[in-house]
């Protein structure tokens, strides 16, 4: 139903125009309605009077279908924490695994650099030591 201002609302409305006036009035219709918003992937419950029963005379069943909404809730973010500790650790493992072969090819490439200077120098005989070789 249209929301038709109140003569209080008209002058709230003069005094500040800022005031914002629902578009619609809410209208009781005799009929309930039970929403629950669960957790997880925005999930949401709803029950509500239909035209052979009231929702009254199913409270039994509403109760017992919140009770399983908590249960399921509380299992799926058991499980979504699960799969984010084993992502986790699979990250790092990927991390150690890939800082151990980044440690392995430089102590290779160590070992090929020193093989590499021995190779490119020659004994010099007076002091003992090595010169590059030009």
């Amino acid at each position: 139903m249209r929301h038709v201002p109140t003569d209080k609302e008209q002058r709230e409305l003069r005094r500040n125009r800022w005031l914002v006036l629902p578009e619609f009035d809410s209208v009781p219709s005799g009929r309930l309605r039970l929403e629950i918003d669960r957790a997880w992937w925005n999930k949401r419950d709803v029950w509500s009077d239909d035209k052979r029963t009231k929702l009254e005379t199913r409270l039994r069943r509403v109760i017992r279908d919140v009770e399983t909404g908590i249960a399921d809730d509380e299992q799926a973010r058991l499980a979504a924490q699960k799969a984010a500790e084993a992502a986790a650790a699979e990250r790092r493992r990927q991390e150690e695994e890939q800082q151990r072969r980044s440690q392995a090819a430089m102590a290779d490439d160590r070992v090929q650099a020193v093989e590499k200077l021995r190779k490119d120098t020659r004994p010099c005989r007076s002091v003992g030591r090595r010169l590059l070789v030009e």
